[in-house]
């Protein structure tokens, strides 16, 4: 598997809070049974105001702290999509990576691809 710093679009800074965000991310997609995934983490301008966190989220007893505002983009199997698309599961898949620190969760339609942190290089949110 990939490094998880290849989740970050080239340009933005890798931090380990990043990191740890990405790691609880996809793990939790992993333990629904996921296989072909991708949390890709984006910086949002500082004037976004991030979600409130409820709980503070942990991964391996560590508080995670997120960065500034950032986006999770989910990419996952083309043939995941419709499990991912599920209300339920989409609303776990959500609720989950806001506790983890995400103020936004978006699911990417073209589903998983390799190299997909560095396809909006172009086109950077805002």
């Amino acid at each position: 598997m990939a490094c998880l710093s290849s989740r970050v679009p080239h340009g933005e800074p890798v931090t380990e809070e990043k990191l740890r965000m990405i790691e609880a991310a996809e793990n939790l997609l992993r333990d629904l049974g996921f296989f072909d995934i991708r949390v890709r983490h984006h910086e949002l301008p500082s004037t976004v105001i991030p979600a409130p966190v409820k709980t503070p989220a942990r991964l391996n007893n560590l508080a995670i702290t997120p960065p500034r505002s950032a986006l999770a983009r989910i990419e996952v199997g083309a043939v995941e999509l419709p499990r991912l698309l599920d209300s339920k599961t989409a609303a776990r898949v959500a609720e989950e990576l806001k506790r983890i620190g995400y103020a936004h969760v978006t699911l990417d339609l073209q589903g998983y691809r390799r190299g997909g942190a560095n396809n909006l290089a172009q086109t950077p949110i805002t």
